[in-house]
């Protein structure tokens, strides 16, 4: 992976002493996968549940980046995702069962659809609707995005 795909800095709140709001974590994102399969796209699952409403008992190293990338979060559940593709990369079209709500954090991507497709530029939203799609970085520059991801039927 490029030097310049650094990845971001994480931090979650949480409850100290006598329940007081503190911040629980403070770190760049540590777990990833990459895969060179791909031209090198980087993942990572920094958040996920497989239930709703999701209990703030459960400690944060629970819920953060410690496990490698796995789309499903059940019916139920979501995941928030980290994705980060590289230079001149392309992810061919494929499906999910899933609804992704994409936030474009840095430079630029083409979502490639059976019929059409379109740029996506830093601070885009685009949502995914469990339709077959692909992903083409046509940049110099690396492009990554947060995805919230939930199951869908």
């Amino acid at each position: 992976m490029d030097p310049s795909c650094r990845m971001p800095r994480l931090v979650i709140s949480g409850f100290g002493e006598h329940r007081r709001s503190m911040i629980a974590f403070d770190a760049p994102i540590s777990s990833y996968k990459d895969y060179p399969e791909f031209q090198g796209l980087r993942v990572s699952d920094i958040w996920k549940a497989t239930s709703l409403p999701t209990s703030l008992d459960v400690p944060v190293a629970a819920n953060t980046h410690t496990v490698a990338p796995n789309i499903d979060a059940g019916l139920t559940g979501f995941n928030v995702r980290y994705i980060m593709f590289p230079p001149r990369s392309e992810y061919e079209l494929h499906t999910t069962p899933t609804i992704d709500f994409i936030i474009i954090t840095s430079g630029q991507i083409v979502a490639v659809m059976e019929d059409g497709e379109v740029v996506l530029k830093e601070g885009d939203i685009f949502i995914q609707r469990s339709t077959p799609h692909g992903w083409r970085n046509q940049k110099e520059q690396p492009c990554s995005m947060v995805l919230f991801i939930t199951g869908a039927t």
